[in-house]
């Protein structure tokens, strides 16, 4: 099947620099639209892409559209994004209790070791 007209793949089949702003110090922070993550050149900060939703969320014929490599990517980047999203929101949440953050951190490690283990899908 020929998948070469989906819009919504195109931006990781081609990807293409977006700029971000850095939220420590405001700088210029480029991330490709096959990327997750950027450097900040100023302050070194790494800042995540965030809200994105791609057509390999739902789509039947994504992998199929877009290659194994690059959906495996995809895949890879959305796990390490949910990961950020997920230790940011401890650390909102217990503010400077770093006992607590320390904690969550390590179950999420035994978590994320499990899920290996299984071999488990992450994102059910």
């Amino acid at each position: 099947m020929d998948h070469s007209f989906c819009p919504g793949a195109m931006v990781l089949r081609q990807p293409k620099p977006e700029i971000f702003a850095c939220p420590d110090c405001g700088g210029e922070v480029e991330i490709w639209t096959d990327e997750i993550k950027g450097v900040c050149p100023e302050c070194r900060r790494t800042v995540f892409r965030t809200g994105d939703t791609s057509c390999l969320d739902w789509c039947r014929h994504g992998k199929e559209c877009v290659g194994d490599d690059i959906y495996s990517r995809y895949q890879r980047n959305k796990a390490e994004s949910l990961r950020e999203k997920l230790i940011a929101e401890i650390e909102d949440f217990f503010g400077d209790d770093e006992k607590r953050i320390h904690h969550a951190r390590e179950v999420l490690k035994v978590a994320e070791e499990l899920l290996k283990k299984e071999k488990a899908d992450w994102h059910i």
